[in-house]
C-alpha cells in the first residue's frame, strides 16, 4: 500500500493551517482526469513534504461540480478498518532543544488496512519504517 487520502472541505485553509504550525506542504495542486465515458473528474491535493513514506495521509478536495469516483465504482470489496503500528513524528520539533530519535526496540511504524472481499478478509501493509520520537538535547 502506498499513500492514502483524507477528504478536505477547504484545502486552501487546511494548507494555511498546517503551514502556520510549521508543517511543510506541497500544494494545493489541481488535478484532473477524463473517464472512459468522457466525464471529467477534478480535484486539488495537498501533501506533506515528509509523509513518512506514505504512512501519513495526503488531503484531497473534489471540485463541487465533479463527481466522486466512488459514485459508480464496482462494489467487489469493502473497507473494514485501518490501524497504525509504531510511533511516528507528525509535527515539527516542540522547540530548538529537541531532536528526532529512532526507537529501535519499538514496533516499526506501518499502516495496516483490512479489506473484505469475495474470498474473505485480507490485509494491505505500507512499508515499515523505524518508530521515532522527539527527545530533549542534553544541556552542555
Amino acid at each position: 500500500m502506498v499513500g492514502w487520502a483524507l477528504p478536505a472541505k477547504d484545502i486552501d485553509r487546511l494548507a494555511a493551517s498546517l503551514r502556520s504550525k510549521g508543517i511543510a506542504c506541497v500544494g494545493p495542486t489541481p488535478g484532473s482526469r477524463v473517464k472512459p465515458n468522457g466525464e471529467v473528474l477534478r480535484w486539488k491535493t495537498l501533501m506533506r513534504e515528509d509523509d513518512k513514506q506514505g504512512i501519513l495521509p495526503f488531503y484531497i478536495e473534489w471540485a463541487a461540480d465533479s463527481p466522486h469516483p466512488s459514485s459508480d465504482a464496482p462494489g467487489a470489496c469493502l473497507y473494514r478498518s485501518m490501524r497504525r503500528s509504531g510511533q511516528i513524528i507528525e509535527t515539527p520539533a516542540p522547540g530548538p532543544e529537541f531532536h528526532r530519535v529512532v526507537l529501535p526496540n519499538q514496533e516499526p511504524a506501518q499502516l495496516h488496512v483490512f479489506i473484505a472481499g469475495l474470498f474473505g478478509e485480507f490485509e494491505l501493509k505500507s512499508r515499515a519504517i523505524p518508530s521515532e520520537a522527539w527527545s530533549r538535547r542534553p544541556l552542555s
